[in-house]
């Protein structure tokens, strides 16, 4: 039997595939990836009325037919979907969001006993950019040691709103794929400071690219991570605020936690299977025979 299998949908999206199954003209059975757009159902709808037309709120209030089912890259995702949407539920499944690994082994990039350390953003700049520049400010007044690099690059709306001199390699233009491995492998810790709200229902790419560099993480806590936390164990510092991030890294800098950090570096290696394309097929396979079943 066919399956269609979409790896990412817009809400525009979303609903032509609803209204194609309940119309009969898409008789295929079909799974539908809700990635980015997802979060937009904790936001208001849009002011103007030819905006709500193709919104996230009225894809996801139209009913979904039993031969689609909507793909959550979480079970922290599926989780929220279903304590916001509980009639819904039954229309979603969960499958963590598949990844290969960059880094095989943790021996790049231990942790020196004095000297700099360095601390890095992972990704765009539209992702909680400011929050790390501000750290890396206060940060860098205390401690001369401390660098702060940004693995990614920055977009118009954030440079001119946040001062990035401090910021090692800040530029607007993206990064080559090799320049973002050789930036990324010589980090010592990864600093991740996304909206909590908006990662209560988006996966989190760069949360993947610390586990692929084996690099432990201090991380601001939302429930997309927390999840991993709880089953990975320490895989680096999860915080309440922008204060207890400043907080670890000062302390980071101070103690040289060295035994703590190669043992975090392990877990992560040990751990992080989770995620590989040959862990999830068996979950993706059981997802396709319930569905092909419907």
């Amino acid at each position: 039997m066919k399956l269609a299998v979409i790896c990412s949908v817009t809400p525009s999206l979303l609903l032509a595939l609803k209204q194609a199954h309940r119309g009969g003209y898409l008789k295929i059975p079909t799974l539908a990836v809700v990635h980015g757009c997802l979060a937009g159902v904790l936001t208001g709808r849009p002011r103007r009325p030819w905006n709500r037309i193709l919104d996230i709120h009225r894809a996801m209030a139209a009913r979904t037919p039993v031969n689609l089912r909507l793909v959550a890259l979480g079970e922290s995702i599926y989780a929220m979907i279903s304590r916001l949407q509980p009639q819904s539920a039954d229309q979603w499944v969960a499958l963590d969001l598949p990844c290969i690994w960059e880094e095989q082994e943790s021996s790049s990039s231990p942790l020196p006993p004095t000297g700099n350390l360095h601390f890095g953003f992972l990704g765009v700049s539209s992702k909680g950019f400011d929050r790390f520049a501000r750290i890396a400010a206060s940060v860098t007044r205390k401690f001369p040691a401390a660098e702060f690099y940004l693995v990614g690059h920055v977009n118009d709306r954030c440079r001119e709103k946040i001062g990035t001199a401090l910021i090692r390699g800040a530029s607007k233009e993206p990064l080559s794929w090799a320049e973002y491995i050789a930036r990324a492998r010589r980090l010592h810790y990864t600093v991740w400071t996304g909206d909590p709200m908006h990662y209560s229902l988006t996966a989190s790419a760069s949360f993947l690219d610390s586990l692929s560099f084996l690099k432990p993480g201090i991380f601001l806590r939302c429930p997309y991570i927390e999840h991993y936390f709880s089953i990975l164990g320490d895989i680096g510092y999860l915080c309440n605020d922008t204060d207890e991030i400043e907080s670890v890294i000062s302390s980071i800098i101070r103690d040289r936690p060295i035994q703590r950090y190669e043992q975090q570096r392990r877990t992560i290696a040990s751990g992080r299977s989770i995620f590989e394309p040959t862990q999830l097929s068996a979950t993706l396979g059981r997802i396709v025979d319930r569905l092909l079943q419907s």
